[in-house]
């Protein structure tokens, strides 16, 4: 988590100064981005593309935007597996089972088969 909130601050700087927009609108924007909530309330780039350099950052956020998602998805994975890992009924069966055999026949109990 400390990742995806590091990318997040990172990318509120990026917006703040492309963008103009003070650092809790950018963050803000970053995180609705990369969650995948996405509002549409923040537009970057809404001032129009006249120049290259306009065109740059777009294609940089566009890049910024894209790897964020990949982050945001593999952390959700991590998070996903550590959750199942702990709650993984089906290897914890055969111990239970183990134990419900050896309290059921233990060796005092067995049947002998004739």
């Amino acid at each position: 988590m400390g990742l995806v909130a590091g990318y997040i601050f990172m990318g509120s700087l990026l917006f703040g100064v492309w963008e103009n927009w003070d650092w809790l609108t950018s963050a803000y924007y970053c995180f609705v981005t990369i969650s995948t909530i996405g509002f549409g309330d923040l537009v970057p780039g809404s001032e129009g593309f006249q120049t290259t350099a306009d065109n740059l950052k777009m294609t940089a956020a566009s890049a910024y935007i894209v790897f964020g998602l990949a982050i945001m998805s593999m952390a959700f994975n991590l998070i996903q597996v550590k959750v199942s890992s702990l709650w993984d009924v089906k290897a914890s069966l055969p111990i239970l089972y183990l134990h419900a055999y050896e309290a059921t026949y233990n060796s005092t109990t067995l049947p002998i088969l004739n």
